[in-house]
């Protein structure tokens, strides 16, 4: 497929013979399938330890006669910490458990989720290199892929530009 060189006002400069990958039959399914491969999300979670640093003991003791028992307190068995003592008096409060304050979170987001494990084979992303670079070189597959060119003809793909010269 012969192509024309384009300078900066669109005239025609040289033109030149593409290589044959330019005219690979497009796989559509290998591209999608590499796509889904490489994507990737940035892993984040709260601390492991996060809402579990306190000295809270596990459920209270709805038992009589025992140190630090819940019975007839109306307290519900939630791991409770001490926050505030006076000789053998003391003060409860809720910790560690997502309803209370300074608790951990109920469903935190959890990295191995985000962590994309799914792999390919070498040949399958070599055909899906080739496919890419083919279907920038097919008008109608490019017609086809944007609403904007729907009923528009596409010639002359790919655009090549002998140099861009930039501002400074």
């Amino acid at each position: 497929m012969k192509m024309q060189i384009l300078n900066m006002e669109g005239k025609k400069v040289k033109e030149i013979e593409l290589p044959k990958y330019f005219s690979e039959v497009i796989h559509e399914d290998i591209v999608a399938k590499v796509l889904e491969t490489k994507k990737s999300q940035q892993p984040y979670s709260p601390n492991l330890m996060a809402g579990k640093q306190h000295a809270a003991k596990g459920k209270v003791v709805h038992r009589r006669h025992v140190w630090r028992s819940g019975y007839g307190r109306g307290a519900s068995r939630v791991p409770r910490k001490i926050f505030s003592r006076r000789g053998t008096q003391f003060n409860w409060e809720a910790a560690e458990v997502p309803f209370a304050r300074g608790g951990m979170r109920a469903h935190p987001p959890k990295i191995i989720h985000m962590i994309n494990t799914k792999k390919l084979n070498k040949k399958e992303m070599n055909v899906a290199l080739l496919s890419a670079l083919s279907a920038t070189a097919n008008g109608k597959f490019i017609s086809g892929r944007y609403d904007t060119l729907k009923n528009v003809e596409i010639k002359n793909v790919p655009f090549i530009i002998d140099k861009i010269e930039g501002q400074v």
